[in-house]
């Protein structure tokens, strides 16, 4: 939140916008973490262990989905006029990448919590899972660069294309790498 602060900044935004927006980057963050808490480094798990390395992974992403609803939530009750960017196709560019964003990973969140009570076998949810969880980051990378409200300059946009790119990095560290 510091380094998006930096200037230059949008002028004349409200609190509660300025609230919201903070929510969205701590959850995009608390996202790409996932990726690096399940890439399952031995250094990392060996004191804690998987299962509770799993949990938190859990847990965290409850918080993280926690501030990803209320960012756009917050916004439109601060300001009603905004509820069209709700709609999955209409609104800004920048808006329907942040609904593709929410609601994969609403549905992330809800196979997950659901699997077993839907009979979905793990071997298509890892994969179902793989597949929402890289759409989520890439379309919340998305709506940041399209917003442009706070990725303004070279050096911002180039950290969040290093947080992105870090955690597809992961990802490919996960399922390719590590298993050859």
């Amino acid at each position: 939140l510091v380094l998006i602060m930096v200037r230059p900044v949008p002028a004349g935004r409200s609190f509660w916008v300025e609230f919201s927006v903070g929510l969205g980057f701590v959850g995009l963050l608390q996202m790409a973490m996932q990726f690096f808490l399940i890439a399952r480094y031995k250094h990392l798990t060996a004191p804690y262990g998987i299962d509770l390395i799993l949990r938190y992974h859990r847990q965290i992403a409850m918080v993280a989905l926690a501030l990803l609803v209320a960012h756009p939530i917050i916004l439109v009750i601060h300001d009603p006029s905004l509820a069209y960017r709700l709609n999955p196709i209409g609104g800004t560019w920048a808006s329907r990448m942040g609904n593709l964003a929410l609601y994969m990973l609403i549905a992330l969140t809800l196979l997950s919590i659901f699997r077993k009570q839907l009979n979905i076998v793990y071997e298509t949810w890892r994969v179902t899972h793989a597949i929402l969880a890289v759409v989520t980051i890439v379309a919340a990378h998305l709506h940041v660069t399209l917003a442009g409200q706070y990725i303004n300059t070279l050096w911002k946009e180039l950290l969040l294309l290093g947080i992105t790119a870090g955690t597809m990095s992961l990802y490919v560290y996960l399922r390719l790498i590590n298993p050859l």
